[in-house]
């Protein structure tokens, strides 16, 4: 074969690839969207909201309008939200199906899914509209073992939603979709059914110092920081905590110094032995502790907003909790060991997920790191 004749035997091989790719569905396929893309061939990762298990809730996804330029002249007819794959052993409940009460509202919005707020309103646009009210069975799911590919979306792994308003594509916005789900009335719910969820990985964490409120193990690191410290995200702070009605967040930018005073500062010459302030004091925030049941103690749990800044990437918050504990010591006061959170950003996201266990919620927990398995599709 001479080398001038190579070139067109290979685009002769290769046009129906490319004819296939530039070229519209066949007349009566279905178009549809897998959001985020990355999943379409694997399963999530093995954290999951109980978006349909049961639990009553308000559950908000902001999508790309890059993802969704195949809608246009089409409408999105049908919502699936992808499973994600359990054992028996883990969730020996979560493949029960059942009915909830379940309520999706769309618009399409000018929001930057990059930097979405707390506040749900806040993220919809103007002609948000109810693309589904009503009853909704919950479908009973196959056993999948872990890292099952459940990108088939077959009814017996997905929920398969078809709205009774469809969603008529709007160019050059992104589209907000909000499930809003509740116990039904009289029929029973489903198991603890577990939505796929993709978690993208956000900034190193630590902790540093020891607790002093309690001398066993369980609780020297009782601070944690359990959100991802993605700009736009937020921030979420959680400990163990003695039994009070009194709690100090502080949240600092450093570990070394705090005006004058370098770091850890000992509150054992003031008569609170073995407590340690670790974190400058650059943002105070009071809470109360919550009870926990089969423990000597409480939990604390508080977030914040963290602003979409680039100008935060790479640098670090530090945490600590202070508890006014009566009788601990002459202080009254007794501290946590210090959490460190390096902030980062995440480019290229196709979809953010804003959420709140509280179906009636006017706020909600904002976690760009973490995407909704769905599909969108025409029919």
């Amino acid at each position: 074969m001479s080398s001038a004749t190579r070139p067109i035997l290979l685009a002769l091989a290769l046009f129906p690839v490319a004819l296939a790719w530039i070229a519209p569905p066949a007349v009566g396929q279905t178009y549809g969207r897998t959001v985020p893309s990355a999943l379409q061939p694997r399963d999530g990762n093995n954290i999951e909201p109980f978006l349909f298990g049961g639990y009553e809730g308000r559950t908000q996804v902001l999508i790309a309008r890059s993802t969704l330029r195949g809608f246009a002249k089409k409408s999105i007819r049908r919502i699936i939200v992808r499973r994600d794959a359990q054992t028996a052993a883990a969730f020996p409940n979560g493949m029960k199906g059942g009915w909830i009460d379940l309520m999706i509202l769309a618009s399409w919005t000018s929001r930057d899914i990059r930097n979405p707020s707390i506040m749900f309103a806040a993220n919809h646009g103007t002609g948000q509209q109810v693309v589904y009210r009503g009853a909704y069975r919950v479908p009973d799911s196959v056993r999948l073992a872990p890292g099952t590919r459940v990108a088939s979306l077959a009814p017996n792994v997905s929920a398969h939603i078809v709205l009774q308003t469809p969603i008529a594509y709007v160019p050059n916005h992104n589209l907000c979709l909000e499930f809003v789900h509740r116990k039904h009335a009289t029929r029973p719910g489903p198991g603890s059914w577990h939505a796929d969820l993709d978690v993208r990985p956000g900034g190193s964490r630590s902790t540093f110092g020891r607790s002093c409120f309690r001398s066993g193990r369980v609780d020297a690191a009782a601070n944690r920081f359990a959100g991802a410290g993605v700009i736009g995200g937020s921030v979420v702070c959680v400990t163990r905590a003695p039994v009070t009605p009194m709690a100090l967040l502080i949240v600092g930018a450093s570990n070394q110094q705090w005006g004058n005073n370098k770091l850890p500062f000992d509150f054992g010459t003031m008569g609170a032995k073995n407590c340690y302030l670790f974190v400058s004091l650059d943002l105070l925030m009071p809470t109360g502790a919550k009870k926990l049941p089969r423990h000597p103690g409480s939990i604390v749990r508080t977030e914040f907003p963290l602003p979409y800044s680039r100008g935060l990437v790479g640098t670090r918050l530090f945490s600590q909790w202070w508890f006014y504990q009566p009788g601990a010591n002459s202080l009254s006061m007794t501290t946590t060991n210090g959490a460190s959170l390096r902030i980062v950003s995440l480019p290229g996201l196709e979809s953010t997920l804003v959420s709140s266990d509280d179906a009636a919620s006017s706020t909600g927990h904002v976690a760009p790191e973490r995407a909704l398995a769905l599909r969108l599709e025409e029919k």
